[in-house]
């Protein structure tokens, strides 16, 4: 009897969108779909704008946490990773910044433990020599808020 649930246009459209709305991170859209059966919702646009709000309040929270324990140069250059920062992290107009974010400039050798404090936290990633980006597309718009 193993038949499959065909989903009306609409809904496959509206389910596509939310998809593209979180991301395309599946296990947030299995987290919703769980909420919404949990909860008898039926509505998927219903579903997402209820488990959306809470999920959204949760992470904030998490990631003002996190952000939270970090030191001050961890802070600023997660932020200018957040901002899609064009330039070289360790160039003079990077370091301009950061010293007037934190009243000194700092070296190199502290640049880079701070990148490598910010990567073994899993918070950014090394796509290619000298690029760095921020790892989940939430914190990185969560940040360049800030």
């Amino acid at each position: 009897m193993g038949g499959s649930i065909r989903v009306p246009i609409d809904n496959e459209e509206t389910a596509f969108s939310i998809f593209t709305q979180q991301q395309f991170h599946p296990a947030r859209f299995s987290e919703m779909l769980k909420f919404m059966a949990l909860e008898g919702i039926y509505d998927i646009q219903a579903g997402f704008d209820e488990h959306d709000q809470r999920y959204l309040l949760n992470e904030r929270s998490e990631f003002a946490k996190s952000i939270e324990q970090l030191n001050p140069l961890d802070k600023v250059i997660l932020k200018l990773l957040a901002k899609d920062w064009s330039k070289g992290l360790y160039t003079d107009e990077t370091k301009s910044v950061l010293e007037s974010e934190l009243g000194k400039r700092p070296s190199n050798p502290l640049i880079g433990a701070a990148l490598t404090r910010l990567a073994e936290q899993d918070l950014i990633y090394n796509e290619s020599r000298g690029v760095w980006l921020v790892a989940d597309p939430s914190l990185k718009s969560f940040m360049s808020e800030k």
